[in-house]
């Protein structure tokens, strides 16, 4: 019995991927990855390397399997629950998802269906696929409003300290000027 697909065919030659930070098993170190979206994968998937270099235990699975591109069935190592986040978030939200574990995947973590549907990363309207934008929440507009106040400060600060510098380099020059004619 299939589950579903890891992708198939018809995918085109568009690639879209997150930066993320990836958690180990304790979460005590993340690590910079590249996560690949897939409308087509039934599911999220990892690397048995990377599952394995991060230390999750795998826990078994007991699903039915997927058919690859090429209609192969295969089945899941395991699956671990892994924590990441998408390192360009204002919220810096982590995320846990199940990761069902292969060993021959083109990608060491592939986003599907289960991550997309879940958080509506796309938005599909005749055909067209695009990212979805959602409103700002609350917290995320209180976060955007405190960078703009800090980097105004922070411009403000570097302007006056030039105006200084500009005003003392004139002070000096004046009194060079000043002192050669005395």
């Amino acid at each position: 019995m299939d589950s579903g697909f890891m992708g198939d065919g018809r995918t085109t030659n568009l690639t879209l991927s997150l930066e993320i930070n990836i958690w180990n098993y304790n979460n005590t170190q993340s690590y910079d990855k590249l996560a690949y979206l897939d409308t087509q994968a039934d599911a999220n998937l990892i690397s048995s390397v990377l599952s394995d270099f991060l230390g999750y235990e795998r826990k078994p699975y007991n699903g039915p399997s997927f058919k690859t591109v090429e209609n192969v069935n295969v089945v899941p190592k395991g699956q671990i629950d892994v924590y990441f986040s998408w390192k360009r978030s204002p919220t810096n939200k982590l995320h846990k998802e199940i990761f069902l574990v292969f060993d021959d995947l083109p990608y060491d973590v592939i986003l599907g269906k289960a991550f997309l549907d879940t958080h509506e990363v796309f938005v599909f309207s005749d055909g067209l696929l695009s990212l979805a934008l959602k409103p700002a929440s609350k917290g995320e507009k209180e976060n955007i409003e405190q960078n703009r106040e800090a980097d105004k400060a922070q411009q403000e600060a570097d302007e006056e300290a030039e105006r200084a510098q500009r005003q003392e380099e004139r002070e000096r020059a004046t009194e060079t000027g000043t002192g050669a004619s005395s």
